[in-house]
């Protein structure tokens, strides 16, 4: 961005552009490979655990949104070659915009409920399901990968919940025994199973009550 917003002449900038082309591609490369194969793992944990939590009445799938791959290649090869090809096609555009149009920068990811994307027709309950298989699939992959589970915080999610999520959700946090963190304003929605096994406080006038 620095280079194409600098007060010089297209030949110039061209040229100073083809000296940052190589670690560009060889950083933008890997990036790219990285967040491909972490949404593979990802998936394959979302989708168990959301299976379970909508007794098998919902599919989730992540989508990695790439504006340099046609495919979600796992080749570095390849993705070096697609990037190179796409900043060639993109170079006119870009000094003459002086912006940035295409990078792993530009990427983003979609989820699909069903194969409805969320963002526009999920409900509020499924946006928070979703959520929530994708948290549970990030305290596995912490565990695979540091050996011990994350301390868990969950912000009033009981809310949006039926009474068979909870019962899910809570019910996989004692079997963990992944020390967790849940705010509600209704003790109701624990059962005295759960609210034996917790240690349950108050916020009164900005006071921390031990109940």
């Amino acid at each position: 961005n620095n280079i194409l917003k600098k007060e010089i002449n297209q030949k110039n900038k061209k040229e100073q552009l083809l000296i940052w082309d190589p670690r560009l591609i060889e950083r933008g490369s890997f990036l790219i490979l990285t967040r491909i194969k972490f949404i593979k793992k990802i998936n394959r944990l979302a989708h168990k655990f959301h299976q379970k939590i909508t007794k098998e009445k919902e599919n989730i799938e992540l989508t990695y949104q790439s504006n340099i791959l046609k495919d979600q290649e796992e080749n570095i090869s390849l993705i070096n070659k697609e990037f190179k090809d796409k900043l060639e096609e993109h170079r006119v555009k870009e000094i003459e915009q002086r912006i940035t149009l295409l990078g792993p920068h530009r990427d983003d990811f979609s989820v699909y409920i069903n194969g409805f994307n969320i963002s526009s027709y999920g409900s509020q309950g499924q946006q928070r399901t979703a959520v929530l298989s994708l948290k549970l699939s990030e305290l596995e992959l912490i565990k695979e990968k540091e050996g011990v589970y994350p301390i868990f915080f969950l912000d009033d999610v009981m809310s949006e919940l039926d009474e068979d999520r909870r019962h899910f959700l809570l019910g996989l946090i004692i079997d963990k025994k992944v020390q967790t963190f849940i705010t509600s304003i209704n003790l109701d929605y624990f059962n005295s199973n759960i609210k034996e096994k917790s240690r349950i406080f108050k916020i009164e006038e900005g006071k921390i009550i031990n109940l």
